[in-house]
């Protein structure tokens, strides 16, 4: 029998503002990211609070503080090329180091080719992986490799609900279903026919690793 899947338009947003099943950076165990959504009626629906506290080590991540193991400080400064003026340089430096700042950050110019010298920058932090990892700087924990790569979802919900998208032989929108539904935004692999029983398999194994979860 055919199995049917209708797409109401929920978008990824949708799943991201919600409790996350995360690995804590300390302990390496399975816990959860919380999220308490704000008052819609006066703010911005994706204006809610992500706080984490691991129920295993207690460690604790809020919006002062960061995950450090998922990215890097760089240095950055902007300003036109000192020889020509022709160009405005946005010069940055990954900072392995952090003991120690380097005198000055430097870019050269693709007009006259001279580099530039900034001594004064500013210090920023950005996370270097993106896919499969959430706030924070979290690493996802239902999160398992293909042969197209990792497929990952942030919570129970949505590995039932993407399972069940997989599974179906006949999918449908409706009417006022645009292009921005989460299903819609599935990277082609996901979505194939062709690929339906190797994705069935990758679904398998995270909802083995769910039941190790603990509520």
């Amino acid at each position: 029998m055919n199995k049917r899947h209708l797409d109401h338009g929920i978008t990824n947003y949708e799943y991201y503002l919600s409790n996350q099943d995360v690995i804590c950076p300390q302990c390496k165990l399975p816990s959860v990211l919380s999220y308490s959504p704000c008052d819609a009626q006066t703010q911005y629906f994706t204006e809610g609070h992500f706080s984490f506290t691991c129920k295993n080590c207690l460690y604790t991540l809020n919006g002062s503080k960061q995950n450090t193991e998922n990215g890097y400080y760089y240095a950055r400064a902007d300003g036109r090329c000192r020889k020509c003026g022709g160009q405005w340089l946005y010069p940055k430096e990954k900072l392995v180091n952090s003991g120690s700042l380097p005198k000055y950050i430097e870019q050269q110019c693709t007009y006259c080719h001279h580099f530039t010298q900034f001594e004064e920058y500013t210090i920023h932090f950005e996370y270097d992986k993106q896919l499969g990892y959430t706030k924070f700087g979290l690493d996802l924990y239902l999160k398992t490799p293909t042969r197209w790569g990792d497929l990952f979802v942030y919570n129970q919900k949505q590995l039932t609900n993407l399972k069940a998208f997989v599974e179906a032989n006949l999918r449908e929108r409706t009417q006022n279903t645009g292009n921005s539904s989460y299903y819609s935004r599935l990277p082609a692999w996901i979505k194939s026919a062709r690929n339906r029983k190797e994705i069935l398999k990758a679904l398998l194994r995270l909802e083995q690793m769910a039941t190790t979860i603990q509520p």
